[in-house]
């Protein structure tokens, strides 16, 4: 048998940062869903999309969690998920907040605020999860 000098190379398993990095990810998942599906049903007979109101800033955060998701840095994990989670939270409240103090009358929240949320929260517990592994 002949033997090597070489060094074994040894792969590193995702996620990186812990396990919080899955929660991440699937919270970003829905945010980013989220973002393209009806925020607004105006008395059924017409829908805004969130794309066309805030959900593009969600959009965008989502991209960010994603990223996050991805980063094998701990802390850059950690920061990127407290924005992604903490404004996806904060931008469909203030949509919903926003249309009823218009005085429209007959409208409904639509699925795209309610998945938003739920992806804010899991992105939240990612960030709970990362903070509480390290």
């Amino acid at each position: 048998m002949s033997t090597s000098s070489e060094p074994i190379a040894t792969r590193t398993r995702w996620p990186q940062a812990g396990r919080g990095q899955k929660w991440l990810l699937g919270g970003s998942a829905l945010i980013l869903v989220g973002s393209f599906l009806p925020w607004i049903t105006l008395s059924g007979i017409a829908t805004v999309n969130g794309i066309q109101t805030a959900g593009l800033w969600t959009f965008y955060l989502g991209f960010l969690g994603l990223a996050g998701a991805l980063v094998p840095s701990r802390t850059a994990a950690t920061v990127q998920g407290i924005i992604a989670g903490g404004a996806a939270v904060v931008l469909p409240a203030w949509q919903v907040l926003r249309v009823s103090g218009l005085g429209v009358e007959g409208w409904q929240p639509g699925l795209g605020i309610f998945v938003c949320a739920a992806g804010a929260s899991l992105a939240i517990r990612g960030v709970v999860h990362l903070v509480g592994d390290a």
